[in-house]
């Protein structure tokens, strides 16, 4: 027969708290772990009722519970898949994991106690079903796999994205979405991951169950065990076919804006020296002639200085020289480099805005010539 004493030792050694119920429902015995998770000091809980550590709430449950149990004492875990409750001096609850025991003690049957508080690992549970239940509601799939490539997990976006339940994608291989096509790429995502290492939106094509392929996003993820070691991956798959097809749309746009503004050049040019023909075809008479072309050629010529250079024109080596040579024949140039390109002093709008040629006249001291613009800009007459 176990004495008190007997049992006070071993329940001191337990690194549960435990605590020791009579028939009556009053505490026999309990340790020192038992009186600190529920805040009481010394003896203060020898001989008060067990339901003093139980909610207020379920006080009348628990009696019946307690008697059920004496009434046929075993050993098992007390609740049976309900949720316990501890409540503490202050009267705050934390959840707890009881496993009862039945006990002869100095000839009386008690009921021995296991009380472990299982608030931590609640607060997980919590948080992991937070997270499933965020993978699960995501649009986006996310998939976890094995270091091997095996799909281990398969959200309901990836089962939209692909066609494929998750029974039927669990267990088989990630290559199955279409990366065996490309026998290079999967290995070296998995290397990068089994280093440790994220994968950040890489862009690749995958395959849906009926063949049709998806340009996606894939950002990859290591997933450690409880030592830190490297055991799997998760990874999120973003569906980027719609910005790839809008990205091949804007590129056609801007070529067919480049192909129409170049069209329109052409024709102006075209116009331009259409005009000039005609004029110089249709009349003999020199300075007529000579002024309604320069009307129509002036103003294209200064616009010519200002935009386009051609790579015959004499530069400057210098900084901007290599980067000019890549850029192509148009090349727009800052009004401070026109004159070393050979406009000189006379300003785009001058030019732009200069009258007809003007036929020649008299001159002071009786002398005759015309107005020109020199090569280097400078206004000169000629007799």
């Amino acid at each position: 027969m176990q004495t008190k004493q007997d049992l006070r030792t071993f329940l001191e050694a337990a690194p549960d708290a435990m605590v020791v119920v009579g028939a009556d429902g009053r505490i026999v015995l309990l340790n020192t772990q038992a009186e600190l998770m529920f805040g009481y000091l010394g003896n203060e809980l020898l001989d008060e009722g067990v339901e003093l550590l139980v909610p207020t709430r379920d006080h009348d449950d628990h009696v019946r519970h307690r008697e059920k149990y004496f009434a046929s004492p075993a050993v098992r875990p007390m609740g049976g898949g309900l949720e316990l409750y501890g409540r503490r001096r202050d009267g705050s609850e934390f959840p707890v994991e009881i496993s009862l025991s039945p006990l002869e003690l100095e000839g009386e049957t008690v009921a021995m106690a296991a009380i472990r508080d299982i608030t931590e690992r609640k607060q997980v549970e919590h948080a992991l079903h937070h997270m499933k239940a965020i993978v699960e509601s995501s649009d986006d799939a996310i998939i976890g796999n094995t270091l091997d490539g095996v799909i281990t997990s398969w959200n309901r976006g990836a089962a939209k994205m692909y066609g494929y339940s998750a029974a039927e994608a669990i267990g088989q291989s990630i290559a199955m979405l279409g990366l065996a096509d490309r026998p290079n790429q999967l290995p070296a995502i998995l290397d990068t991951v089994r280093r440790g290492e994220h994968v950040k939106h890489h862009e690749t094509v995958t395959v849906r169950r009926d063949g049709h392929p998806i340009d996606v996003s894939l950002t990859v993820s290591p997933i450690p065990d409880a030592a830190g070691k490297v055991v799997g991956a998760a990874t999120m798959t973003v569906d980027i076919t719609e910005r790839k097809r809008a990205e091949v749309e804007h590129a056609s746009l801007i070529r067919e804006q480049a192909a129409r503004q170049e069209a329109e050049a052409a024709a102006g040019r075209a116009s331009l020296l259409a005009d000039a023909s005609r004029l110089l075809s249709s009349s003999h008479d020199y300075e007529a002639t000579l002024g309604q072309l320069g009307s129509i050629v002036v103003p294209a010529f200064a616009d010519w200085l200002v935009v386009y250079l051609p790579d015959r024109a004499p530069r400057r080596p210098g900084r901007g020289t290599e980067r000019r040579r890549r850029a192509g024949r148009r090349v727009h140039r800052a009004p401070s480099r026109h004159r070393r390109a050979g406009v000189g002093g006379t300003s785009r709008r001058r030019l732009r805005n200069a009258s007809p040629y003007t036929p020649p006249g008299p001159r002071r001291g009786g002398q005759r010539g015309c107005a020109g613009i020199t090569p280097h800009g400078a206004r000169s007459r000629r007799t």
